[in-house]
Parts: C-alpha cells; sequence; structure tokens
C-alpha cells in the first residue's frame, strides 16, 4: 500500500471539526519493514503499513495537509523528518508535527491481541440498508455479530437483513453504525472481535436484547479494525 492509499483511507474516518486537534493528524510509526500509518476518532481506528518508507521515530502531522501535498506532487523526491526541528518535509513543502505521545492510546494496545478473533465481514452494503439510522437507538444503529448463531444481523424494527455463515468462537458484538459505514467505503473484509468467554447468562452468552447502553459503548471501544493484507502486529519492546 502507499502512504497516499493508506492517508486517503485514514482522512475517511477524520472528522474536520475535532475539539481535539491531534485527532486531525495521523500518527507515523517506524517498523521493520516500513511505516505504520494510525488515524482515529476515538470510536474507530484505521491503521495501515506502508513498505518501503523509513522514518528515524514516530511523530504525528495533519492528514489534511500531508494528503493534499502528495496529491499534488508527480511523485516523492523527498520524505524526510528533522529530529531536532521537529518538522516533516515533502519535497520542497515543510509541514509541522506534533509528539507521538500526544496521540491517544487504542484499547488494543492494553490487551493482548491473542485475546481477539477474526470475524469475515460480508454484505456490508445489504447489512446497512436495514440498520437504524437513529444513533440514540443503541441496539439498532450498527449491526449485530450474532456468533452464537453464525449471522450478522441489522434492523431498524421493521425491517431485518441477515448474512447467515459467521462461525467463529468470538463474543457477540455490535459494529456501530459509524463504523458500519467507515468499514464499507474502505472495502474491509474483516473485524477484530474479543473471544468468546464464559458469563453469568444461562445459555451461555448476552443475547443481543440483553445488552444494556453501558455494555454498548464498551462493545465500541472493542471493536478494531483491520485489513488482511495491511495489518502488522505491533511488536512488543
Amino acid at each position: 500500500m502507499t502512504l497516499l492509499n493508506a492517508l486517503t483511507k485514514a482522512s475517511r474516518i477524520i472528522k474536520k471539526r475535532n475539539t481535539l486537534p491531534i485527532l486531525e493528524n495521523v500518527l507515523l510509526e517506524p517498523e521493520e519493514n516500513g511505516t505504520t500509518v494510525t488515524a482515529t476518532d476515538l470510536e474507530m481506528r484505521y491503521q495501515a503499513t506502508v513498505e518501503g518508507l523509513t522514518i528515524p521515530e514516530p511523530f504525528t502531522v495533519s492528514c489534511e495537509l500531508l494528503l493534499k501535498v502528495l496529491k499534488n506532487a508527480k511523485n516523492i523526491q523527498r520524505f524526510e523528518y528533522d529530529k531536532d526541528k521537529k518538522k516533516l518535509y515533502v519535497n520542497g513543502i515543510e509541514l509541522n508535527t506534533l509528539p507521538a505521545d500526544e496521540f491517544p492510546v487504542s484499547p488494543m494496545e492494553t490487551v493482548d491481541i491473542d485475546e481477539y478473533i477474526e470475524v469475515p465481514l460480508t454484505r456490508l452494503e445489504y447489512l446497512k440498508k436495514a440498520m437504524s439510522k437513529d444513533k440514540t437507538r443503541y441496539n439498532l444503529n450498527g449491526i449485530f455479530v450474532d456468533t452464537e448463531k453464525g449471522n450478522l444481523v441489522a434492523t431498524n424494527g421493521s425491517r431485518l437483513h441477515l448474512m447467515p455463515n459467521i462461525t467463529v468462537p468470538a463474543a457477540p458484538a455490535i459494529i456501530p453504525g459509524d463504523a458500519v459505514e467507515f468499514l464499507h467505503k474502505a472495502k474491509a473484509e474483516n473485524v477484530w472481535l474479543p473471544k468468546k468467554k464464559e458469563c453469568d447468562c444461562d445459555d451461555g452468552y448476552r443475547k443481543w436484547e440483553q445488552l444494556t447502553e453501558k455494555e454498548l459503548a464498551d462493545c465500541k471501544e472493542r471493536i478494531y479494525l483491520l485489513w488482511r493484507r495491511n495489518h502488522r502486529r505491533r511488536r512488543k519492546s
């Protein structure tokens, strides 16, 4: 994946008017085979690896400005980060940066990725047509991943769309509406959810209608977006 492609996808979840300026930036981190590009709006998190691009240390830079520079450039002759001046130079253009430690920490960085499992996504365009557009209806504004019965389900209360054959041992969860829209635009093939664990429910798992508003908020924080070709597991220091 090129840096231009990664920034184009990252820009889709960055809101134009953020109360936190750091959320308008993308995080660039050095990796063994390239550079990891990360963007978040605190509900969703996008991450991709640009192979062949090297930087000396992590930093953040405005996604909008860097994307504009790359779109106007026919080719990148210079992509250099000055650690002393904290400036990024792309060809003849100088961009200000912010420290990487100001970028929001992902919930995925506080847990073991081995506790999560990959769930395939199918027919998102079909499913999202049935989900409620009302964001105050937390349990209907999204797609329910019913891993117990093996279905992806969306409904607005008057019609229901269902896709079968999701047979993985993940915990049931709801992918919120904003995440569904982003996943569909980015043509994502999968999403990572927590592995299924024992719970106090009589039937062994929490049914969709039993989820409370607080639990739904927890589900949102646990969703981790993943692209099969671009994902690189974070190395342990």
